[in-house]
């Protein structure tokens, strides 16, 4: 398998795996191909925090993060948003999930990133680290289950002194 930055030849391929991933979901398809393309549309899109897992030369895997900022009482604060984690139905449950997972926060540490939030499966991203953002005090800008709703530290103390809403790029809405 590798696992590389997306390539605009790629968008194609990728917006289709979006689609097939998410219809086999217990929650279904809910427009994300449609946020990833508008998330590539705003200024602080970084193609190199988009990434593909190729296999058997297609593309079988999919993650992006995009910058975001924790509004606090105390201070602002510049994490990422995880959106969408995605893997063909039929390379599930063969690591591309998880080799995904450990290179995109590689890349969120390259770029400057202290932490990572994630609106998700508990049951999944709990064996990546993720806990209850609201553990650190840091809560969603709309409502969502607590439980569905993580963050993960980057680096030593990246959690530290943070607390307050979650602002994400426009894309996002909310």
């Amino acid at each position: 398998m590798q696992i590389r930055p997306i390539q605009a030849s790629d968008y194609d391929a990728v917006n289709g795996l979006l689609h097939r991933a998410f219809n086999e979901t217990p929650n279904g398809y809910d427009g994300e191909a449609e946020l990833v393309t508008a998330l590539r549309q705003e200024v602080k899109y970084n193609p190199q925090a988009e990434l593909v897992a190729v296999m058997d030369n297609q593309i079988v895997g999919t993650v992006l993060i995009t910058p975001l900022i924790v509004d606090g009482p105390r201070s602002s604060t510049k994490g990422a948003a995880l959106a969408p984690l995605a893997v063909a139905p039929e390379y599930q449950q063969q690591g591309v999930g998880k080799a995904l997972m450990t290179e995109i926060e590689k890349v969120g540490r390259q770029l400057g990133f202290r932490f990572i939030v994630i609106l998700g499966w508990p049951d999944y991203y709990t064996k990546f680290g993720y806990q209850p953002a609201e553990q650190f005090n840091i809560h969603a800008p709309y409502d969502v289950p607590t439980e569905n709703f993580m963050v993960k530290a980057l680096v030593p103390d990246g959690l530290k002194n943070i607390d307050g809403t979650v602002r994400y790029l426009d894309s996002f809405g909310g």
